[in-house]
């Protein structure tokens, strides 16, 4: 199992830290085989870790290791139905620590010889607290070489360069990789191979904090390679690269050849919502990156890099100037959307800013919908790295083309209202909140 942790402000705000980890766990409690390497406040350790875990029925849980940032380190854990992984948030006092347990899958590590091509999103803290975020594609040629493509945004700067570099994955799925920018400086991070396909990374230069993760692209793409109905959510919540944040969650129809149609958007910067429509085109290269272009969104026009996954989805990137901000897209799959009557549950994960006091947090947790409109469930809840957990109630609509709303009241506490768009089948909720100054969001799977 591969781990990853970062705080909410997290890869971007004061204090930071992020945690990159693997461990195995027996299936009956017992974890074993655990290594970790934690950036904190540009700070690098790397060790072993064992620990203890325990699952209710209803698939929550919590996981203790014996060392990690701390000794012990106490988490709750929710587990994903669909991925067979898990959404985890840090309970000691003083963490505001969210993150997600990925499984390694069935795979086998090593340098196999085999080119495998890698979509890459990383937000990065660098010396002098500037915000930087990545994204582009990256090609290991199975002999421990790698190449590619990247989008770079730094503190609002636009640039595009190759990268190339150096990579080592070891018969345990962990490794090591180099990535130098053109002209720039070599980025070295610890990685961990997890689903089969992807990569988790956390940089290990001291003095900067840098960590996403790279999945699975295709060999060979055109514009019918993005086609039909995606959501996508886009931002630094929870200050993510700082406090002066702003997201975006949408949803839109490409026809395969170029076109967008059917889009809208809810906006949230600095508080302050906005929701509107948009058009637009698209262009799709051979090797899978491309553009896209939305006729009104944060900006009219609004441009943005792309590089799609194996799993139809993509990453992207805004490449106007004065912005700095990553995302993804997932395709809406199939499925019929609305009241069905089924109920489902959902693990998620939020990171916020409350704009009124200038706090951070992070809510992870797990949501019932019961089919017919009403939401149950419980929450763990990071404010100001103070932690608490309740449960939660709430309503939800949800309308045939797959946006709807939410309703979320911890007990004892204030109701939060936040637009959605299903995707993946029915299987993921992209989320975002709509209450004035505030700006929550994440997914919930």
């Amino acid at each position: 199992m591969g781990i990853f942790t970062d705080g909410p402000g997290g890869l971007g705000a004061q204090p930071i830290d992020a945690a990159l980890g693997q461990f195995t766990a027996d299936g009956s409690g017992h974890i074993t085989s655990g290594s970790y390497t934690v950036s904190a406040s540009g700070t690098i350790t790397t060790g072993s870790l064992s620990g203890t875990y325990s699952i209710a029925k209803n698939c929550t849980g919590s996981l203790t290791f014996t060392s990690e940032d701390q000794s012990p380190a106490d988490f709750n854990i929710y587990f994903d139905d669909s991925s067979k992984g898990f959404q985890m948030i840090q309970t000691d006092s003083g963490n505001d620590e969210p993150g997600f347990g990925v499984p390694q899958g069935t795979v086998t590590c090593g340098l196999t010889g085999k080119k495998q091509a890698l979509a890459t999103n990383f937000l990065a803290t660098l010396p002098g607290d500037t915000v930087e975020a990545t994204v582009g594609q990256l090609t290991l040629d199975g002999k421990g070489n790698l190449s590619g493509t990247e989008t770079v945004a730094n503190n609002g700067a636009i640039s595009t360069s190759s990268v190339s570099g150096t990579y080592r994955e070891a018969a345990n799925c962990t490794g090591t990789a180099q990535i130098t920018p053109s002209g720039g400086t070599a980025q070295n991070f610890n990685t961990v191979v997890v689903s089969g396909q992807e990569l988790l990374l956390l940089e290990t230069d001291n003095g900067s904090l840098a960590g996403g993760n790279a999945q699975a692209a295709p060999a060979s793409c055109s514009n019918a390679g993005l086609k039909g109905v995606y959501g996508y959510f886009r931002g630094r919540p929870g200050g993510i690269g700082g406090t002066a944040a702003n997201v975006v969650l949408g949803q839109f129809t490409a026809d395969g050849a170029g076109n967008l149609t059917n889009g809208s958007f809810t906006y949230a910067e600095g508080g302050v919502i906005t929701t509107g429509t948009f058009t637009g085109s698209y262009s799709i290269a051979k090797n899978c990156t491309g553009t896209l272009t939305f006729s009104d969104e944060d900006q009219s026009p609004a441009h943005f890099n792309v590089v799609l996954e194996s799993s139809k989805g993509f990453q992207m990137i805004q490449s106007d100037t004065g912005n700095t901000q990553p995302g993804i897209g997932v395709p809406q799959g199939t499925g019929t959307c609305g009241l069905s009557g089924k109920t489902q549950t959902l693990a998620n994960n939020f990171l916020d800013t409350d704009f009124a006091t200038d706090l951070p947090g992070a809510t992870v947790g797990q949501m019932t919908l019961d089919g017919k409109g009403n939401i149950s469930g419980t929450e763990t809840f990071s404010v100001n790295y103070e932690n608490s957990t309740n449960s939660i109630k709430g309503t939800y609509t949800e309308s045939a083309n797959c946006t709807g709303t939410a309703q979320i009241t911890p007990s004892g506490g204030t109701a939060m209202n936040f637009n959605t768009v299903v995707v993946d089948g029915g299987k993921e909720w992209l989320l975002l909140e709509t209450d004035a100054n505030t700006l929550n969001g994440g997914t919930a799977q």
